[in-house]
């Protein structure tokens, strides 16, 4: 990992990405990484949460809220964009996202997150999508008039 980090200092996006859990030797220091993908079968302890990262995708079926919230206070204020699909987390996880200002971006989608949760959260953002997204709302129209017409003859 040591070696990935010195030969790599301006890479801007890593995605890490395995069926099974992955061991290092050492932490994963990439601090200029400002879109990072770890796609494994659990959360890993040995990534370090780069200072510029704007954009997180972590998709980890083995994932607690725990791991995922522990994850969420290492990254930076200035994150934007999360990717939680597939990721058994709940509704805990929302608190934890709540500290982003700048957060535009968040899918919940196949996650413990329930829907009507997600969408209280979404409508105190301005600016702000979420998967599943939340239903359209009825269009205004005649909200309970009946018209009465009489038969033609």
């Amino acid at each position: 990992m040591e070696r990935l980090t010195q030969a790599l200092p301006r890479l801007k996006e890593l995605w890490l990405c395995s069926e099974h859990a992955p061991r290092a030797d050492a932490v994963l220091r990439a601090p200029e990484v400002e879109r990072l993908t770890l796609e494994l079968a659990d959360v890993p302890c040995w990534v370090e949460m780069p200072r510029a990262l704007r954009s997180l995708r972590l998709r980890a079926p083995g994932a607690t809220d725990d791991e995922v919230c522990r994850v969420l206070a290492a990254c930076p204020d200035r994150l934007e964009w999360v990717d939680l699909r597939g990721s058994p987390v709940t509704d805990r996880l929302l608190d934890a996202l709540a500290r982003f200002p700048g957060l535009r971006s968040l899918d919940a989608v196949d996650t413990g997150i329930r829907e009507e949760a997600l969408w209280r959260f979404a409508a105190g953002r301005s600016d702000f999508k979420c998967w599943p997204m939340p239903p359209e709302p009825e269009p205004p129209g005649d909200q309970g008039l009946v018209v009465l017409r009489r038969p033609e003859p």
